[in-house]
């Protein structure tokens, strides 16, 4: 079985939100912050796993600005090796990523957000994303990097809906 995902279409546009049609006609609004944010809402976490269905993949969709003078080089020399090396210690496998790239203009984003790359990452599940957001490992060996290297981020997690 092929499976094809829907995309939604920005319809409206302003600093504040960001308004998307989905396919089954639902609307979606994202509300834009000013606010910088650097570490994971714990409180979200806990939220976001009792909306996904046990055993249900899910992309997360990560949106980074580095710090400059060698953000970038962190995550992706210290962040990034750290990170792997704690899913292989907590035995999860399934983990990958699935597209990377760096952001090249600005089409329907407000004023006040800028982005430097995109990553999208696959988890066979939410609760091996929880799994590794709580754990010792992460708070003591691979957050301290991505704190590090990490000026403003969005961490969105994403289930897909599939067309025939």
């Amino acid at each position: 079985m092929t499976a094809q995902f829907k995309t939604n279409a920005v319809i409206k546009s302003s600093s504040s939100y960001i308004l998307f049609s989905a396919p089954d006609g639902l609307f979606v609004v994202l509300k834009l912050s000013n606010m910088r944010i650097t570490t994971i809402d714990h409180k979200g976490l806990k939220e976001t796993a009792c909306n996904i269905p046990p055993n249900t993949p899910v992309v997360m969709l990560n949106l980074l600005r580095f710090k400059p003078d060698g953000g970038r080089e962190i995550y992706y020399q210290q962040y990034i090796p750290s990170f792997q090396e704690l899913t292989t210690k907590l035995q999860l496998e399934g983990i990958k990523l699935a597209w990377g790239g760096n952001v090249s203009g600005r089409l329907a984003i407000a004023d006040n957000e800028w982005w430097d790359d995109v990553l999208l990452v696959e988890y066979p599940d939410f609760a091996s994303f929880l799994l590794i957001a709580e754990s010792d490992g992460y708070r003591n060996d691979a957050e301290p990097f991505r704190l590090a290297a990490i000026d403003d981020c969005r961490l969105i997690p994403m289930v897909g809906f599939m067309k025939e």
